[in-house]
Order: structure tokens, then C-alpha cells, then sequence
């Protein structure tokens, strides 16, 4: 079987990647030092916490998923880690692996605030944060690789995401009976399940062509749609109050590279993560 390094691969689209290619790679993985605990991830066949002790058991890989990423507590605010993270260590895995092919988990953050919608593949790049500019830059990296493919994803969710969104949070209020919206819940948002996300990874890594796409369900929800769809399942109510800033985003794929379709609606999912 070919193997598969995951990077961040404890973190929660690699273990839905690492279960899903299970059958058909030999997944492996790396993770910060002093986290290489197997019982997060049991399909790895091997996990390691640092370049040096990959390299010396690794010495080739067939493909490279980068899904390892620094995202700072504040959005705006510099943070060192972005630089090693999201930056550093892809570059250091190009150099040692140079014949691998090298498929970067990119952000829709690289648009910055969309100045019209929807967006395409093609769409300015203007990022805003710190996090935006790091991914962008990530990029630029990856194209002078000889085998690559970088995926612009948008917003992931499903069982086991971290909070500090607006799904879980809406999640944890519905299980509580009360679901609170900012302003009149009309922003949207392009949600896709996480199992959807993997299998477009896994679809690129099996692909060898270089591309740069968008990895997008080409769905929308507003916030009040996804509130509704919870307090169908729950019976809890739906408060509004103060407004809502955040931007809206809608994506174009006429122009993407076809990974396959999203089968997972939003209302399984959100149904999964109300039973969590």
C-alpha cells in the first residue's frame, strides 16, 4: 500500500481522514513533540513527534496531506507558531521529501472579507489576519513543488469539533433548550461535513495533477436556517439579540476541480451532533 503522512494528525479533519483511508494507504503521522499518543488515531500504522524521527523511519512517502495548522486564540494578533506551523514545516517535509506528492489543507481565509459573492477559484486573494496571510503564503510555497494539489476549505463540521464556532455553540444551546443568534441570523456560511472533507483530500492525494481548487460543499445555510433545523430536532427556542458583523461566503465551483460530491446533508450532520 502506498503511505500516506498526515500532519496534525491528531487534530480533527486527520482522524477522519486517517479512518478513511484505511483501507487503501498506509497511513502514518506527525504530531507535535511529546503528543504522539496512537489511542487519538488507531488506524495510524505510525506517529511520530518530530521531523528527525520521520525522517529516519520514513525515508519515502508517497503523499503528503498538510492538515497541521496554528490558528491564534486572537484573531488579528501575530503569533510566532504561524511561522513554524503553517509555514516552516511545510517547507522543511518539501525538502526531505521532494519526489513525494505534497497536498496542502489551505483556508477560504486567503479571500479576506469577500467584496462580492459568490467566490470562485478565482477571486482575489486579500487576506485580513495574520492566519490568512500565513495559508496564502503556504501556497505560494507548495506551487514551486513538483507534485502538489492545494484545497481551499471552508467551514468543517461534525462530531468531535472543538468549540468556539457557531455550529457548536448552537449545538450545546439547542441540548440546553435555548439557541442564541447574533443580530437577525442571516448570515451564511458554506458548512461541510467533515467526512466529505476527507474524502476530497483523499480524492487529491489519489489524483496526479497539480491544482489549486476550492474544497467546498456548494451549499449555504444562514445561521437562522441552521437554527431552525436544530430546534426542529430538540424543541428548544431561538433568541436574537444584538447584530451579527461577520461576513457572508458563497463559493462558484464551475471553475473548481471536480473531488467528488458532498453526500452528507447539514441536517445529518448537526442530527450527529446533537446525539454526540
Amino acid at each position: 500500500m502506498p503511505t500516506l503522512l498526515i500532519t496534525g494528525a491528531n487534530g480533527f479533519l486527520a482522524c477522519a481522514v486517517a479512518d478513511a483511508a484505511a483501507s487503501a494507504w498506509r497511513p502514518i503521522g506527525l504530531v507535535r513533540q511529546g503528543r504522539a499518543d496512537t489511542s487519538t488515531n488507531t488506524r495510524l500504522h505510525g506517529l511520530y513527534d518530530s521531523l528527525e524521527s520521520l525522517t529516519s523511519a520514513e525515508p519515502r512517502i508517497d503523499v503528503i496531506l498538510h492538515l497541521a495548522a496554528w490558528i491564534p486564540r486572537v484573531a488579528n494578533a501575530f503569533d510566532p507558531e504561524l511561522i513554524a506551523a503553517n509555514i516552516g514545516l511545510p517547507a522543511q517535509l518539501l525538502m526531505h521529501y521532494p519526489q513525494s506528492r505534497h497536498i496542502l489543507a489551505s483556508s477560504v481565509s486567503v479571500y479576506g472579507v469577500p467584496a462580492s459573492l459568490p467566490l470562485s477559484v478565482n477571486s482575489p486573494t486579500q487576506p485580513r489576519t495574520p492566519y490568512g496571510w500565513s495559508k496564502l503564503a503556504a501556497e505560494n510555497l507548495f506551487r514551486t513543488a513538483d507534485h502538489h494539489a492545494i484545497l481551499r476549505l471552508s467551514s468543517i463540521v461534525g462530531r468531535g469539533m472543538r468549540a468556539g464556532s457557531f455550529i457548536p455553540a448552537a449545538v450545546s444551546g439547542a441540548r440546553a433548550g435555548c439557541i442564541q443568534l447574533l443580530g437577525d441570523g442571516a448570515r451564511s456560511q458554506d458548512y461541510i461535513d467533515v467526512r466529505d472533507a476527507a474524502a476530497m483530500c483523499l480524492r487529491a492525494a489519489s489524483r496526479h495533477d497539480n491544482f489549486l481548487t476550492l474544497a467546498v460543499s456548494g451549499r449555504t445555510s444562514t445561521n437562522r436556517e441552521v437554527a431552525q433545523e436544530l430546534a426542529t430536532m430538540t424543541g428548544a427556542r431561538i433568541e436574537c439579540s444584538g447584530r451579527d458583523d461577520s461576513p457572508s461566503f458563497a463559493y462558484d465551483l464551475a471553475d473548481a476541480v471536480d473531488l467528488g460530491p458532498c453526500t452528507i446533508p447539514l441536517r445529518d450532520t448537526l442530527q450527529d451532533m446533537v446525539r454526540e
